[in-house]
Formats: C-alpha cells, structure tokens, sequence
C-alpha cells in the first residue's frame, strides 16, 4: 500500500513458511490451511507503532490417479469405466484421450469406448491442478469368421486333398466323424473319408465367436477293374469278353483297329488287326473311374525273341530280359544246357547266377485259343571276368618330380582300361600303361571285348620329396688378394662341395679362400645325397691382382728413333700418358724420341681392374737429350796421306764404308795406305751418350788432291731455296760438280769453266730438304763443301 512499510511479519496458527522481514510465504515448505498474517512496525521518533492483518488460504495439490473398472483390453462395442480419485471436495475434472482433452467429459468418471492413452486433470477449489499418469485402453475387433471350401461336394479318389479357405485366422475346424479333417488346417482326406455329407464347423475363438459352418459332400469312387482271360489273342479264334470285377455298366474303348463291343467289352480278334492296343473300361459320371489292360491280337503265335548284347559277363551285376519279335510274346523259357539261371516265365537272365558258356534258349508258346503252340530260339555268351593285374616298371618309391611306368594285364585282345588312383578314375588313363608321378593306390579296371571288367589289385607309389641343390655365392669373380666368401644354400643343406685342383674350397661350407686359389675359372659342384640325391653348379672366377710395372733401357734417351717400354713379369700395358711435349703411343708406350719435345718426363701406365681385382698404374722417368751437331769432314791431302778432320773437338768416331774404325776417336784421322781408300764418316757423341748423325761422306781415292791454290766458296748456307752462288778461284781447269745427299748418292751435276773467277749460280732447288755435299772435281784434285738445303 502507498505509504506502507515493511516491519515485522507473523502467522497464525502454525503451519505457514513465511519470512518475516520481507514477508515472503514458501508455498512448498507451508501446510494446507488458512492463516493470519500480521505485519508489525516498531514506533519510530514520534510516530507510534502500528501494525495490519491479511488472511491467506493454502490449498493443497491434489494426487491425482485414475482407476480402471475393469480390463484395459475390450472388443469393439463395449466400454470400461475410467475413476478420477485424488480430487478433493468441490474439484473438478477433465478426461484426456492422447494428450487431447475429451469433449463433455468432466465428471469424476468416464466411459471409455475408444482406443488409447486416457489420464484426467484435476483441479481443487484453491486453483491446485494436477494430471494423473496414463492408462493405456485396447480396443479389439469383433467379426465373425467365415468358412468356405472350393466345392461343396468331392469324389474319394478326386485326387487333392481341399483346403478350407477362412476369414479369421487362427480357429479350429470340426467335423463329424467319418470325415477325415484337420482340425488345425481344415483340410479333408478324400481317401480316408467316408461317402456322405458332412457340417465342419469353424471357431476362432474370444474375442470371434463362432461358429463359422460349411457343407461337404464325399461321392464314393466307383471301380472300373476288369480283366481277360489271355492278353494275347489268335485272330483266328473266338470272342473274348472281359469279366468286370468293379462298378457295371461302363464303356469300353481302344484304339482303331481293335474289334470291340462298346458295352461288353467283348472283343472280335478275326476282325481285328494285328496289333497290341490298350482297352480302356471307364464307369461313373460324377465320381468318373477308369482302368486298363493291354490285348495283343495276333495271327498265330510268335515266339521270336532275342539278347540284345549277344555276349555278356558272368560277374556283372543285374538281369538280362529278352527283346522279342514283331508280334511275338512270351511263352516258357528253357535252356539246352545247365549253368544259365533263366526265370521261365519272361526268359530274364540272372547274369551273376550264370555261369561262363554259350547257351541256346528256346522260347516255347502253348497252344491257345485257336493258335496252335509256337517256340523260337536264341543264343546267349556269358563270359568269364578278365584277371586283371598291374606291373611296375621300376621301384614304386619314387622321387618327386619322376614317374614310374604301371602296366596293366589279363584284358586279352580287345580290352580296355581305366586306371585308378585311391579309388577314382584318373582322366585320360585309358591305354594298357601310365605314369605314375603322384603317391597314392593305383589300380586298373580291366574291360574285356566282351564286356566284363575286373578290377587290379592295388599297388601302392610312395613319392618321396625332391632334394634341392640350389646354392649361389655372392658374386661370380674374386680377386687373389681377397678374403674368403662362403655360398647362401637355398635347398637342401648337408650337401657336398667340390672342384678341380687350384681352388682352395671347404667341402662342407662350400667356403672359397681365394687369398690362396690359382687364379683361373672353376665350377663349383654341390651334391645332395639321400633317396632323391641332386646337384648343381655355379661357376666362380679368381682374378690375379692386375700389375702396370714398366720401365725403358734407359732414364736417359737421345732425340732419335723410339724407345719402347719392357714390361714386368706379370705386368700388362693399359693405358700410356704423360704430359704435354712427350709423343707417347697410349696403347704400347713407345716413344717418338725425334717428334718429341727434350725434357724430362714422367710417363703412367694405367691398367683397368680385371675381373674383381681392382686396377692399378705404375710411373717411370725418363729425360730426352738433344743430339749433337752434325759433324763435318775435311781432307788434307799431304802427298801419299790424307789428314782427315772432324768439326767436333771430342767424342769422334770415324768411320771407312759405314764400319766404325777402331780407336779413331779423336778430332782426326790420316788415311795412308791403298787398304784405306774409300768412303770416311765421322760422328761425334755428347756426354749424355747422345750420338750425331754422320758427317757428310768423303770419298779419298789415290789420285785425289786437293785443287791447287784454289778456294771453293758457296753461299748462302744454309739455303733456303736451293739456290746457291760458288766462287773457284785459282781453278787452272774445268772443274766438274756433283752435289751428294746424305747417302752418298749423286743427285745433281755441273761442269764449270776453268778460271772462273766471277760467282757462278746453282739452282738446286728441285731437291728436298736436308744436309749435302758440294764436290768440285778436277784432272787432280777435288774440294769438297757442305750445305743445307732447308
């Protein structure tokens, strides 16, 4: 209220939850009931205390339940009676269907006709509300079943059983008795029933009453059995009638060509045609019956018959039946000779009551009728089974992967064969031998020509497993230096290892020590002994290290000619080099000395790994020297001698018609005797040994003299062109030239006047390049100069 305050709140009676400072009730924690409620302020300065009441009511919830009179389950139609209980006085109430609340209904109590979830709602006078739990009502269906059959009436023999057909499922079926019916399906034993009509009822139970009735009618069956006196009939005899032993009055029927009386049965064989014909005797309209028999009409009696086979095996299994001829039929059968069991009455053959032999077997028909007796014959072979064996070819423990030969006997001429194995035809295994390669029983079913088989005793092939001698090594080549390598086996271990002399080889581990082989190639063998030994073979190369030692004559070689490297034992030439100045042959070594640079030089020879020895190289050294310069030889003819002198101070040898003259070493030589004459050379030697080409030849004769007071000059010298210019001076006589190459052959000659002071020019220029002699002749003397012609 406006102006109000909050002072102190109480409740009278007890039983009120309720705060007193802010006045606040817990409806929860309060009882049902009316209370006062008194709010007290304390006197404040100079206002008085002062206090006011109010009155409050607690309701209390209602518990609300709902109760069934009666089972939750009803047939369609009916009610159940629902209760409302937990409402106090003056509540009131609504009934709920699914959640939903139901028109109208707001009494404490409820017919319920529906199916479904009903709960009521109930509220009490203080506005407390509160809903019951659900209860579930079922509502079942009523309908009276029906029952019905296909037909009302059935015959005894009218084949199918009937089944009823209903519209509730689930009843049990009824009958009086002499109708056999199911009681659980409704189906009826025509059989087994006896004629008459019948009620079979039908009830399916609460909530379907029944009953659901139908009528059936069981027809007895009629018979239509009949029979003639002879099933085979001489057309040339009487009238044969049937005797009827079922239901009378019937019909007969047959095929055309049989004389027949419709309403008798009774059959005319001379104005029929010969034939066998079935005559049908049919009886009854609503139950219909019929049955049969099979008349042979014939001209006479015929007792042709035959074996098929002709020959057969006395220990095969089953009978033997005649076939007979074109109208011929059976009469009594007899045999000529004992051994053949022969039922008399159809001439069957009992094959393994039979003993081997060839029989006649007569076939005789009696008199009957007006047909007088007949008989026929026919022959039938009964032969002896084959004893059949089987060879082996060799021992039947075999190894796997081989085969032993099995050949099979005792069929004689004609037979065939099937082989077996544990019992079972082996395909393809049909000609007199097989080869064996699996374990197992073998056998062999033996065919005679005449049809009789026999079976072989079993021979029993043992397969024994296959050794392996798979082996490797880790690689094919090793290298004398290496160490020892030992073989992966990947068959059968235990075995053998072998091979020639020269491989150092553990028989047992198969382990080469090749550090201690003779190089070469070797197979290794390796055997696996046992029932089913086996071996094989690896091939393995040992590889000497490889060798590039070398060396030349000398570490010091002259600029001439080649100098070819001597390898060392077991050394082989790879690959020559050097450096740059050097002209080396890569493949042999040889050395060009004249196309070389001089120097010194360091030359390798590199040999490629051979097989798994790895390759190598080696070095030698050598030094080029340069050659000494050519020497040149001059004469001084001093009256019967002739001082020869070299260009060079030290190292000559002289040398007479190309032979080195002996201890004519130094600068000069005096040739003094006729046995002198002839062609002189010098060389000089240098102090590396290196020796200089010949001096251009000079030929002293015994009438040679120098060209008195005469001087022979030449120039230029050396000459480019081959053009020169000579002066003689002081030449008293013609003077004739000739120019000498190196080999002391004359290549170029010339006559020059006498006292020809002024030069003269030589073209020389059509020779090649190299050194020459210049050799100016007179009557008694000659001059000789040497030049180069570049």
């Amino acid at each position: 209220m406006a102006g109000a305050a909050a002072g102190t709140f109480t409740a009278s009676p007890a039983g009120l939850s309720l705060n007193a400072s802010t006045g606040a009730i817990n409806l929860a924690a309060s009882q049902p009931g009316t209370y006062t409620v008194t709010n007290t302020v304390a006197a404040n300065g100079a206002c008085q205390a002062a206090s006011a009441t109010t009155q409050v009511s607690i309701s209390a919830l209602p518990a609300a339940a709902l109760a069934v009179s009666g089972s939750t389950t009803i047939c369609q139609g009916n009610t159940v009676t629902l209760t409302a209980n937990g409402g106090s006085t003056g509540a009131t109430y609504q009934f709920l269907l699914n959640g939903q609340a139901i028109g109208g209904a707001i009494a404490a109590t409820y017919a319920a006709t529906q199916g479904g979830s009903y709960s009521v709602v109930i509220t009490n006078p203080g506005n407390c509300t509160a809903t019951s739990a659900g209860t579930t009502i079922t509502v079942n269906p009523v309908a009276t079943p029906t029952l019905a059959y296909g037909a009302s009436s059935y015959c005894q023999n009218g084949g199918n059983n009937p089944g009823p057909t209903v519209s509730v499922a689930g009843g049990t079926f009824s009958a009086p008795a002499g109708l056999s019916l199911n009681t659980a399906t409704g189906v009826i034993n025509l059989v087994a029933s006896q004629p008459g009509t019948y009620t079979v009822s039908y009830s399916a139970g609460s909530p379907y009453p029944g009953p659901g009735p139908a009528s059936v009618t069981i027809n007895a069956a009629p018979s239509a059995a009949f029979a003639y006196a002879s099933s085979t009939l001489c057309a040339s005899g009487g009238t044969a009638t049937p005797t009827i032993s079922g239901t009378s009055g019937g019909t007969f029927s047959a095929p055309a060509g049989l004389s027949l009386n419709a309403s008798t049965g009774a059959i005319n064989p001379a104005a029929s045609t010969a034939g066998t014909y079935t005559v049908t005797y049919s009886v009854g309209s609503t139950c219909p019956a019929t049955a049969t028999t099979t008349v042979t009409i014939t001209t006479a009696p015929v007792a042709s018959f035959s074996y098929a086979g002709g020959s057969y095996c006395a220990a095969a299994q089953g009978n033997v039946a005649p076939v007979f001829g074109s109208g011929a039929s059976a009469g009594t059968f007899t045999s000529t000779t004992t051994g053949l069991s022969l039922d008399p009455a159809t001439g069957v053959v009992n094959l393994a009551a039979s003993q081997a032999g060839t029989y006649t077997v007569t076939n005789t028909i009696a008199a009957s009728g007006s047909c007088a007796a007949t008989t026929a014959t026919a022959s039938i072979t009964i032969s002896g089974a084959p004893v059949a064996s089987l060879t082996a070819g060799g021992s039947t423990a075999i190894c796997q992967g081989t085969s032993v030969v099995l050949t099979a006997a005792g069929g004689g001429a004609g037979a065939t064969y099937q082989f077996l194995l544990n019992g079972q035809p082996i395909a393809g295994a049909t000609v007199g031998s097989y080869s064996a390669s699996a374990a197992g029983s073998y056998a062999v079913v033996v065919t005679s020509a005449g049809g009789c088989a026999a079976t072989s005793p079993a021979t029993a092939v043992t397969v024994n497993p296959a050794t392996s001698a798979a082996f490797s090594y880790p690689a094919t080549g090793y290298c004398l230096s290496g160490s020892t390598s030992t073989p992966s086996i990947t068959g059968t271990t235990g075995g053998t290892f072998t091979s020639v002399t020269g491989l150092i080889l553990n028989a047992t581990t198969g382990t080469i020590t090749s550090a201690t082989s003779t190089p070469g190639t070797y197979t290794v063998t390796y055997s696996v002994g046992g029932t089913c030994p086996s071996s094989s073979t690896a091939t393995i190369t040992i590889s000497a290290p490889a060798s590039a030692a070398f060396s030349y004559g000398s570490a010091s070689l002259c600029a001439s000619g080649t100098a070819t490297p001597a390898l060392a034992t077991g050394a082989s030439a790879g690959t020559f080099s050097s450096t740059t100045g050097l002209v080396l042959n890569a493949a042999t070594g040889a050395i060009d000395l004249t196309a070389s640079t001089l120097g010194s030089y360091t030359i390798t020879n590199t040999v490629s790994s051979t097989g798994a020895c790895g390759g190598t190289s080696a070095t030698a050294t050598v030094t080029i020297n340069a050659l000494p310069t050519r020497p040149t030889l001059t004469a001084q003819y001093n009256g019967p001698t002739t001082t020869l002198t070299s260009s060079a101070a030290t190292g000559n040898q002289f040398y007479l018609n190309g032979v080195a003259i002996a201890g004519a070493t130094g600068p000069t030589y005096v040739v003094s005797s006729a046995a002198q004459l002839g062609s002189y050379t010098v060389t000089t030697t240098s102090a590396q040994g290196c020796a200089s080409l010949p001096s251009a030849p000079l030929v002293v004769t015994a009438t040679a003299r120098q060209l008195a007071d005469a001087t022979l000059q030449l120039y230029p010298n050396p000459t480019p062109d081959g053009k020169l210019m000579i002066t003689l001076t002081n030449a008293r006589q013609p003077v004739q030239l000739r120019v000498l190459n190196a080999l002391g052959q004359v290549v170029f000659r010339a006559t020059v006047p006498a006292s020809s002071a002024a030069p003269q020019p030589l073209d020389l220029s059509a020779l090649p390049s190299g050194v020459y002699l210049l050799r100016a002749t007179t009557a008694d003397a000659t001059a000789t100069r040497r030049f180069v012609r570049e």
